[in-house]
């Protein structure tokens, strides 16, 4: 099942693919992203391009993101490949970002033989180790959809620089991002199970947030995803901009379940649950109301 992390990791590639494929291949044009889904295999990938690059030539470019260190990482890259190669038939390129220092992921190639001079196969994939990389390295790239990672390189996990990827994001027009990096941030606290920095960066987070819902811009941006949304009739849309505002009321009144609400809220496809969850959510009474009101939404959406 997925994580809110894992969501939140893959909202930053669907935003801006060529931020991360550009890691791998500078000059590579994108064609089309590819689902995630694999069709044949019935297996989910966290992210599949399909690039051109400066020779030419197509290629599958996939990502994913490894929270913690897996020993066995290297075999599951080889299987995805060998699927993605086989439903596509391209070339795939695989590489797996590592977000938290827990250790080393295993290395390429990853290669079993018999012996020296029996080998039956070599993989080649890319490693992205975060907590390798300084927070200046990934400024530098100017790439404001990688900017939510700073918190996860060497020495990231500070406020200062949660406090850059806010002000970057912002400037940068890419308000849209400030809930996943605080998201992330928070998974980059929470390695220290530091309670006073998880505190601040939800007062910090309402404070910037309350900033840009102010700002011209972001209404503008507003009514037209309004209209967008009633104009196509886009039912997924709407059914997000009700998950926002449900995070908004939480945020405000109820601080503390953000991150429980951030587990739930993506979960929840029913407009009418969402609907009722922002009325009970604007007059709960209590945090303990509240919580009930939320741990329910779960229950009234399955049924």
């Amino acid at each position: 099942m997925s994580t809110p992390y894992d969501e939140s990791f893959k909202a930053l590639v669907r935003d801006d693919p060529l931020a991360f494929i550009h890691l791998m291949f500078p000059k590579a044009k994108l064609v089309r992203q590819l689902r995630e889904k694999l069709k044949e295999w019935k297996l989910e990938v966290d992210a599949l391009f399909e690039i051109t690059l400066e020779s030419g030539i197509s290629i599958l470019v996939h990502y994913e993101f490894q929270t913690y260190n897996d020993p066995q990482m290297a075999k599951r890259l080889l299987r995805y490949n060998v699927l993605i190669w086989s439903e596509y038939n391209l070339p795939v390129c695989s590489c797996v970002i590592h977000v938290l220092g827990d250790g080393h992921l295993p290395t390429s190639p990853f290669q079993v033989e018999i012996d020296p001079t029996r080998p039956i196969f070599r993989f080649h994939f890319d490693v992205l180790e975060l907590g390798e990389l300084s927070p200046e390295e990934i400024i530098q790239t100017g790439q404001p959809n990688l900017f939510p990672l700073l918190p996860f390189t060497k020495d990231g996990a500070r406020r200062e620089v949660v406090e850059t990827v806010f002000e970057e994001l912002t400037q940068k027009g890419k308000t849209n991002l400030l809930s996943v990096a605080q998201t992330l941030a928070s998974l980059a606290f929470g390695r220290a199970k530091n309670e006073v920095d998880q505190e601040w960066l939800l007062r910090r987070y309402k404070q910037m947030f309350d900033l840009v819902k102010d700002t011209p811009v972001y209404r503008e941006m507003m009514r037209d995803a309004r209209e967008e949304g009633l104009k196509e009739g886009r039912e997924e849309g709407r059914e997000e901009g009700l998950r926002q505002a449900a995070m908004d009321i939480i945020a405000e009144r109820f601080p503390r379940m953000v991150r429980l609400a951030t587990g739930i809220l993506p979960t929840i496809d029913n407009s009418s649950v969402l609907r009722s969850l922002i009325v009970k959510m604007s007059t709960a009474q209590t945090a303990t109301e509240a919580r009930e009101h939320l741990l329910a939404v779960v229950e009234a959406d399955e049924e």
